[in-house]
């Protein structure tokens, strides 16, 4: 993760360039920070012409809305893997009666004592993410506001949550994201040796894997593995990833194609998926499958994985109207085709599957050591 002082340097510039007035583009607070892609899809609504910064009430900006809107209270960051950068996720409960939220992001490197670089944007989620390719450390304050006409009414400002696009043992000098956790080498070994060897039928049985993994239709995929701590309880889980041998930067590095975790000191298997049914990585334990219903057809699952176990969240879904051409758009609470589904529109199918926090993270695996 650490890269020179050089690149740091250049990207401390860029982001007091850019400032709090920043009309267009993606916000910068550090060398890569990012707050969701700045367009309205994605969250952003647009940049605040004023600068906020610090823990001035900026109240001068526009009157306050105290005792309608509440005041939003935040969880500090949740740390993780970008496809280029390590970012920070940040949350907090809706406020009843909002139309959006502005939000005011600082950094600083960890070794500074002092946040700066202040930007402010505007989201309609209750979620913010940043981030940076470097050692940094973020602090956000939120209020809510309700559209009244040209004008904005706002709540309080929050108290400010943090987050660091590192870890401790990182700065010590003695931790490694891709460490691994030997109760899972056993697997990783045979994965390996059936990858260069050709996996037996016991060895099918016993490992419950992919069929991907060993019937492999694409040549230019390979595969790899990853140990890390989903859903933030202490206990490391092991995602064995799909990778293109070719682009490394493409889409396909998201791909979880089994997870293994360890409950009551057993390993045990939480999913498996394959070319046509992949699993990403979301935000803050959540986990997005893509299950293949038909050409003509879209599914999108959203789970909540705790404890080895995925709860189902919500699920957005498109199907063909009987004796129609016409494509109708499906939510549920449940997986498609269990229990009752509402009918949606395509922009509100768009709006709930392009959430913060359903966006999907690269994955950055370590290779089987296989041929």
């Amino acid at each position: 993760m650490k890269k020179s002082k050089l690149l740091l340097a250049i990207g401390l510039a860029a982001s007091l360039l850019i400032g709090c007035s920043s009309t267009e583009g993606t916000p910068q607070g550090a060398e890569t920070g990012q707050a969701d892609g700045g367009t309205s899809e994605d969250g952003i609504i647009e940049m605040a012409d004023a600068e906020v910064s610090g823990s001035e009430d900026n109240s001068g900006e526009a009157a306050s809305f105290n005792g309608v809107l509440e005041t939003p209270v935040l969880k500090d960051g949740v740390t993780v893997e970008g496809m280029e950068s390590v970012d920070v996720y940040f949350e907090w409960e809706p406020v009843p009666g909002a139309d959006g939220y502005e939000v005011c992001s600082e950094s600083k490197f960890y070794e500074e004592s002092e946040y700066r670089d202040p930007v402010t944007t505007e989201v309609t989620d209750p979620s913010f993410y940043t981030g940076a390719q470097d050692l940094f450390d973020f602090r956000i304050k939120v209020r809510a506001f309700k559209s009244d006409g040209a004008e904005k009414k706002y709540s309080e400002f929050s108290d400010y949550a943090y987050g660091s696009s590192y870890t401790p043992d990182e700065i010590a000098g003695d931790g490694s994201t891709l460490d691994t956790d030997h109760s899972y080498d056993d697997i990783i070994r045979e994965i390996s040796n059936g990858l260069n060897n050709g996996f037996t039928d016991e060895q099918k049985k016993e490992l419950d894997i992919s069929e991907s993994i060993y019937d492999c239709p694409d040549e230019n995929l390979g595969f790899g593995y990853r140990i890390k701590d989903v859903d933030g309880d202490g206990v490391n889980e092991l995602l064995i990833c799909g990778y293109d041998k070719e682009f490394i930067d493409g889409d396909v590095n998201g791909i979880i194609f089994d997870m293994f975790t360890v409950k009551n000191n057993k390993i045990t298997h939480v999913f498996s998926g394959d070319i046509r049914d992949r699993y990403y990585l979301c935000y803050n334990g959540m986990i997005a499958n893509e299950p293949s219903v038909g050409s003509s057809d879209s599914c999108y699952v959203y789970y909540k994985y705790k404890d080895g176990f995925l709860e189902v969240v919500e699920s957005v879904y498109s199907s063909m109207k009987d004796g129609s051409d016409e494509v109708a758009y499906y939510h549920s609470d449940k997986k498609p085709g269990e229990g009752n589904a509402e009918e949606i529109s395509f922009d509100e199918a768009e709006r709930i599957t392009k959430q913060n926090k359903y966006i999907y993270q690269g994955i950055v695996s370590k290779a089987f050591d296989n041929k």
